[in-house]
């Protein structure tokens, strides 16, 4: 949670718009929903990963 906030903090102050997901489920539902309005898209270790199912698309679109 601290390390969120740090660079929460720091995004913004550097002038990125910061959009929080609460788990890697709901972190890949927002970009599905919105592609072009993401430049970058970190991810915590802890966060729960979806299915390989729902993660193997996501990868693949955005290491291209």
């Amino acid at each position: 949670m601290v390390n969120r906030m740090i660079i929460q903090q720091r995004l913004k102050k550097d002038g990125h718009e910061v959009v929080v997901a609460e788990h890697g489920g709901a972190a890949v539902r927002k970009f599905e929903e919105d592609r072009t309005g993401f430049d970058i898209v970190l991810m915590d270790l802890q966060m729960c990963v979806p299915p390989s199912s729902r993660r193997a698309p996501v990868s693949s679109r955005t290491q291209s």
